[in-house]
């Protein structure tokens, strides 16, 4: 689910290829479309980076009903990555009632919420990540870090201690406690 920016031209043709081997009809038309919604979401970071922030942060709510579900989170870590963290929020809720075991979109949407001070939803979000998940160790870390700002340290120490036991060498996990 998860694509860096960098990769995201690369992944829009291997989607066109595999679409044109399943689909023989209408490939071209999908390819067209897949590069240009890619093309705008490059065309809006540059308009950000030139300090055209509002033109951009439009371009990418103009297409973002055209865009697929990859790009969707692409865009969503954009806008979070800007400070629209409502905007980002709205996006990755939508994902995840459609991808409710993405455990990418529950960290992404949990550290939202706690940069937006909302600890309760962010709290029930990485709760609900499972412990085979590779996203559980990160997921008790920023619960830890969540209890220990509410002064639960006890709670915020058993969080790190269980961490511990599942990645020993994990350097963050000492440090932290």
């Amino acid at each position: 689910m998860h694509f860096c920016f960098s990769h995201l031209r690369f992944y829009c043709i291997i989607e066109s290829i595999i679409y044109f081997i399943n689909n023989s009809r209408n490939s071209c038309e999908f390819f067209e479309e897949r590069m240009f919604v890619m093309d705008t979401i490059m065309e809006a970071v540059k308009l950000i980076e030139n300090n055209q922030a509002e033109k951009g942060i439009q371009l990418l709510g103009d297409y973002l009903s055209k865009a697929n579900d990859d790009e969707k989170y692409t865009i969503a870590e954009l806008y979070r990555q800007w400070g629209h963290l409502q905007d980002a929020r709205l996006i990755l809720e939508d994902l995840l009632k459609r991808y409710p075991d993405e455990s990418d979109l529950k960290t992404s949407l949990a550290d939202i919420f706690i940069e937006l001070e909302e600890d309760e939803p962010a709290i029930t979000l990485l709760n609900e990540i499972e412990k085979d998940d590779t996203a559980y160790i990160q997921a008790l870390i920023q619960l830890a870090d969540l209890y220990q700002a509410q002064g639960l340290f006890e709670v915020s120490e058993q969080k790190l201690l269980t961490a511990k036991q599942l990645a020993p060498g994990e350097v963050v996990i000492d440090f932290a406690l």
